[in-house]
């Protein structure tokens, strides 16, 4: 019993401190909003579940409530250490595996903005991972490629995100003829839905391409193209 609760038990406590160091991140780098504090909050819940229940427990002995919440939540906590040993996996292999340099585009997803104008350094560090490696692309092979801005306008922006992360590359030395935007997208879903437009009106390849993800790192978009063909109009 031991052997299996033991590495439980740590990887709940590493599970904790990785949502709350990338909640302290986010709540430094991007707006202060209520949405950019769930990964700290979960990772404070983590971390005092036990303690909670344990009380509620000794001050509350066999109340079935107390016994159905205390199941529930640690299901929850099994499931979320759960993603972020897939999570692990993933950033471990994207590490491993590189991106060749034939692609055709680089679909940069877009996140808030600051103050509703301004491109966020989280968000900032995504397009110039994506400009870096189509300049790279360019020396090695000769092959050039086009970075797809997707983001709409949120309710509390002055203007779409991908307009904005788009004037932040032309300011980091991509040209504006090697630029496409998708303004329309308001989440993931979207994201996939109208970047997959963008990418056939303009002659593009699906399976040509990779995404920027959040810590700034390409990805094959391998696992994403059956997600790319499957969204229909």
């Amino acid at each position: 019993m031991a052997l299996i609760l033991i590495p439980v038990v740590l990887l709940t406590i590493f599970s904790a401190f990785l949502f709350i160091w990338n909640g302290l991140i986010v709540w430094r780098r991007e707006s202060h909003s209520l949405g950019n504090l769930l990964t700290l909050v979960i990772g404070i819940l983590l971390i005092m579940m036990p303690v909670l229940f344990n009380l509620l427990n000794h001050y509350l002995p066999n109340n079935k409530i107390v016994t159905f919440i205390e199941n529930v939540s640690y299901s929850c906590q099994n499931y979320l250490v759960f993603w972020v040993l897939a999570f692990l996996a993933s950033y471990f292999l994207t590490k491993i595996v590189k991106p060749k340099y034939n692609k055709e585009y680089a679909i940069v997803l877009g996140s808030g903005l600051i103050n509703g104008d301004t491109v966020s350094p989280l968000l900032g560090s995504r397009i110039l991972v994506a400009a870096k490696f189509k300049a790279k692309q360019l020396a090695k092979s000769k092959k050039k490629m086009i970075l797809i801005m997707s983001g709409g306008q949120g309710s509390d922006e002055k203007l779409p995100e991908s307009v904005a992360m788009k004037a932040y590359a032309i300011k980091n030395g991509v040209p504006e003829y090697d630029i496409l935007v998708d303004d329309q997208s308001k989440n993931t879903y979207q994201n996939m839905l109208f970047s997959k437009q963008v990418i056939i009106d303009n002659g593009l390849d699906l399976q040509k391409g990779i995404f920027t993800t959040n810590d700034g790192r390409l990805q094959e978009s391998s696992e994403h193209h059956m997600l790319l063909k499957d969204f229909s109009w």
